[in-house]
């Protein structure tokens, strides 16, 4: 993913706490329970109450609760992520190996689905599908047996909690829901780019927003996260609509209980002309930290889609001529008062280097990479 968020500051608190209430109402005027494999739970009991407010908020931390509701949610977690390892995937690797041998290719891919498969072979719903059956990563064609058996079953399995977390309903229920949840995200920009602005505005005393509300887990596929606040991925219309849709892929997550900085971008120089930004003398170069992260980029074409904005690099270079000590003191003699170098920075380049830049800016990873790199 472009970004990552922490957990903590993505949603208001006092929002947080109001959508967990107005969700523990909505579940529990519902006629159904959920009942997915071999776990039970009564809707309406006092002692599923705990879990209910879990999968409001953060059904993926399942720490605090007793263990077959923590047990519950694992498995459902566990077959979800499995299930993120669709085509869509495969058909990325494939672009990836497409340049071996046909032997290499084919025993490649082999490997590919055993690695994918030996994640969730813990999983007592997948192993009892008969995971550790050695054939089933032998051909594409087993393995896409194999994977929409376990989507069947799961599919069958959800029947119930479909009709208890109606993401719909709930909307018809609470007609400001998508607006609140909107104006009380602490995400500016698109976190999947981090491109376009996705914010809301006022007219004539109705909220409008041009943003995109994602489930980050589909809904139609998930539905026990299809209410969950940390599932909620404001974005773009781009990334949303046209890249990510209803496919499945195991995306890179975007909200963290600690957020670690990754260098993504930099710039390569093929003369002197370059470091003053002459779009024929560099080059921007993507730093992909790992496979997996490697795929996930692929997916949204960060590649392709970044190399849209060589301008705005160039730019960049060319206004750090400005960027030194003589002019900030010019500016602070003006104003009689002292510029903070975030500040400074900010009014020089549009950002400040700082961590919240990234869910506020657009452009922000690309322009903060490469100007600590310079």
């Amino acid at each position: 993913m472009m970004i990552s968020i922490s957990k903590k500051k993505a949603f208001n608190e006092e929002y947080s706490i109001n959508h967990v209430s107005s969700v523990l109402d909505f579940a529990k005027k519902t006629n159904h329970n959920i009942n997915f494999f071999k776990y039970k739970f009564d809707i309406k009991a006092c002692k599923t109450e705990d879990l209910l407010r879990v999968i409001a908020l953060d059904p993926f931390s399942f720490q605090n609760l007793d263990d077959q509701s923590s047990e519950f949610l694992k498995c459902y977690l566990e077959i979800a992520d499995f299930l993120l390892y669709s085509q869509t995937y495969f058909d990325i690797v494939k672009s990836q190996y497409k340049t071996k041998k046909r032997s290499e290719y084919l025993a490649s891919l082999r490997e590919e689905r055993g690695v994918v498969l030996s994640k969730f072979g813990s999983n007592n719903i997948i192993r009892m599908l008969s995971l550790n059956n050695s054939s089933i990563i032998n051909s594409e064609v087993s393995y896409n047996r194999f994977y929409q058996a376990v989507k069947d079953i799961f599919n069958k399995n959800n029947i119930d909690i479909s009709k208890i977390f109606d993401y719909d309903k709930y909307l018809n229920a609470n007609q400001s829901a998508r607006s609140s949840i909107l104006n009380n995200i602490n995400i500016t920009v698109c976190p999947y780019c981090n491109r376009q602005y996705i914010d809301t505005y006022s007219i004539e005393g109705k909220i409008k927003s041009i943003a995109q509300i994602d489930h980050f887990y589909p809904k139609k596929i998930f539905p026990l996260y299809s209410l969950s606040l940390l599932n909620f991925v404001p974005s773009c219309s781009y990334c949303n609509c046209s890249i990510k849709k209803d496919r499945l892929f195991p995306w890179n997550k975007i909200y963290h209980d600690d957020t670690v900085k990754q260098k993504v971008f930099s710039v390569d120089f093929n003369d002197f002309n370059g470091i003053y930004g002459d779009q024929k003398s560099f080059i921007l170069v993507m730093h992909v930290q790992d496979e997996h992260s490697k795929k996930n980029s692929a997916f949204f074409r960060h590649e392709h889609i970044y190399k849209n904005h060589m301008i705005d690099i160039s730019e960049l270079l060319k206004k750090r001529i400005l960027y030194n000590n003589s002019y900030k003191h010019s500016l602070e003699k003006c104003l009689s008062e002292e510029i903070k170098e975030s500040d400074f920075k900010k009014l020089i380049f549009g950002v400040s280097g700082l961590e919240d830049d990234l869910t506020s800016i657009p452009l922000s990873k690309l322009k903060n990479d490469i100007l600590d790199e310079l």
